[in-house]
């Protein structure tokens, strides 16, 4: 049942973000998209109160929160192998 609740819940935020649409301007850097994090928030609000609102109030909650879209990354990540830690301090 909680699997079923948390598709659910994925599904319905993913068709909000992506009834949304982002205004796109040229003079800037980077491509924006709604925050999903954020988006996931608004909606359980939402689903929550029960509310009576139109689905653009919504949608236009959903607008105020978005982020660039940064392709790759700049440095590439040091991964270090950390062996594991035993507890054998414990045993006293």
């Amino acid at each position: 049942m909680e699997l079923l609740a948390h598709l659910t819940m994925f599904n319905a935020v993913s068709r909000s973000i992506n009834r949304v649409e982002v205004p796109q301007s040229a003079d800037r850097k980077y491509d924006y998209v709604v925050s999903f994090k954020d988006a996931v928030t608004i909606v359980r609000k939402y689903f929550r109160l029960f509310c009576n609102d139109p689905p653009e109030r919504l949608f236009a909650e959903l607008l105020c929160f978005t982020r660039p879209v940064q392709s790759g990354r700049a440095d590439k990540r040091n991964m270090k192998p950390k062996s594991a830690i035993w507890f054998v301090y414990r045993v006293a």
